[in-house]
């Protein structure tokens, strides 16, 4: 198990060696991680390290860099005619699900 770090974040988003990009993921990456051992209830996490499983790591790092790209939210920008319109975190993607599910103990 690895514990997810802020450069994991900017080499997954292809952006070594960028401050700005580095200082996002610093930021955000406490929380991303903290929301998902709220979501599993602390399983997959080791019991003396507290370092997550090595698939809720990458959900840990998949998940702040769609933060990390877009940390104001937004959602469209337009320019004339032109419309761009950003991917934003709000919540989870299927994949992260799938992780997270299978840690997280539901109801039967």
């Amino acid at each position: 198990m690895a514990e997810p770090t802020a450069t994991g974040v900017v080499a997954f988003l292809g952006r070594p060696g960028d401050a700005a990009t580095l200082a996002l993921a610093t930021e955000h990456l406490p929380t991303v991680r903290a929301m998902v051992r709220a979501y599993t209830r602390g399983k997959g996490f080791d019991t003396s390290t507290d370092v997550p499983a090595d698939d809720l790591a990458a959900v840990i790092v998949s998940s702040c860099a769609r933060l990390v790209v877009n940390p104001t939210g937004t959602v469209e920008e337009s320019i004339g005619e032109l419309t761009i319109r950003h991917g934003t975190f709000s919540g989870w993607t299927l994949p992260e699900l799938a992780v997270l599910h299978q840690y997280r103990k539901r109801a039967l």
